[in-house]
């Protein structure tokens, strides 16, 4: 992996540290008033109280130096998303066929000796690179169960090979409180453009497609995520008819008394990336596990992180890769062009 997965993982391991430094602790620093909890400590003896005093002391400043990290390290995670999005952008402008490479890209690139002199000014084609996400996600070795399989089926690689762009972006967790929570709605999902220094750093993973027979590439199948990677929400693909490739139809003989028997069809989970973006609950445990199947659940664990922590960062090397491990080495007619 790159350095992008290390800084993630030391800020989840700082939102975790200030989530369990006891905050409750901490309030009494900087007050006055002696807390109702504490002050059953009176009966104490005074050359003890003396002590607790000034390991209370050194603990208000442990508590200090505990706040003014994690706001340093805050500040430079939000830094980070703001030049990765960038950077992420730019990447995509490029696959797409909506930016062209430019002369300071190829002459900063270790691919810069293949390349003629007549074409480091050349303007590329709008083709972009065709089955980029495809590709990268097949190199992709974080995407592949505990099992040692790849987390996509034949019938998911069909869909995929329409999909044309992945993202990742800041997203704010709904509020705790019940009386706030109402106030969020579909509106305060879409992207935000500044992050409020009170707003824990969540991230979206929204994966768009182009236009086909499977899915409705109106609406991207997103995943909303707390900062370490626990699913929030989810906004499912919507399928065609007949399309959807987590379930299958199962059809078993019913008899009934004196009746003649009558075949039965009733849909069934089955193994498919796409069921990501499903949402976790007790029927799905039951049913997977009944189906030999991963739940949701554990789906979300194994997957989240590796496609924004890995894949995402990464997406470039692995197309690479593939491009490498590719039989016929020759480019392909839209790519070259």
């Amino acid at each position: 992996g790159c350095g992008c997965g290390r800084v993630m993982a030391m800020h989840r391991w700082a939102c975790s540290l200030g989530r369990a430094g006891g905050a409750g602790m901490r309030r009494h620093c900087s007050s006055t008033a002696l807390a109702p909890h504490l002050a059953r400590l009176r009966s104490q003896p005074q050359p003890l109280l003396r002590r607790l005093a000034a390991l209370d002391h050194i603990h208000c400043e442990y508590s200090q130096l505990e706040d003014e990290y994690l706001a340093r390290q805050r500040a430079l995670q939000v830094e980070l998303r703001t030049k990765m999005a960038v950077l992420f952008a730019a990447r995509q402008g490029v696959v797409s066929g909506e930016a062209s490479a430019t002369a300071a890209q190829i002459k900063g690139s270790e691919l810069k000796p293949l390349i003629l002199e007549s074409q480091i000014e050349a303007v590329d084609s709008s083709n972009g690179l065709p089955q980029f996400w495809p590709m990268a996600m097949r190199q992709c070795s974080a995407l592949e169960l505990e099992s040692g399989e790849h987390v996509c089926t034949s019938r998911d690689w069909q869909i995929l090979d329409y999909l044309k762009e992945i993202s990742v972006r800041h997203w704010s967790p709904p509020p705790e409180d019940p009386e706030q929570a109402g106030l969020a709605d579909d509106e305060e999902q879409e992207a935000d453009t500044e992050v409020d220094d009170s707003e824990e750093l969540g991230f979206a993973l929204e994966f768009r497609f182009a236009p086909n027979e499977f899915l409705d590439h109106e609406v991207p199948p997103t995943l909303y995520c707390y900062a370490q990677g626990e699913v929030s929400l989810t906004c499912p693909p919507v399928w065609r008819q007949d399309a959807n490739p987590t379930v299958v139809l199962k059809r078993k003989k019913v008899k009934r008394k004196g009746k003649p028997a009558e075949i039965v069809s009733s849909p069934q989970p089955t193994h498919s990336f796409f069921r990501l973006f499903n949402e976790p609950s007790i029927e799905d445990d039951q049913a997977s596990d009944a189906a030999g199947l991963v739940s949701v659940s554990e789906l979300h664990e194994q997957l989240v992180l590796p496609i924004a922590e890995e894949l995402m960062p990464n997406a470039t090397i692995y197309y690479m890769r593939a491009l490498l491990e590719s039989d016929d080495n020759e480019p392909t007619e839209s790519a070259a062009s």
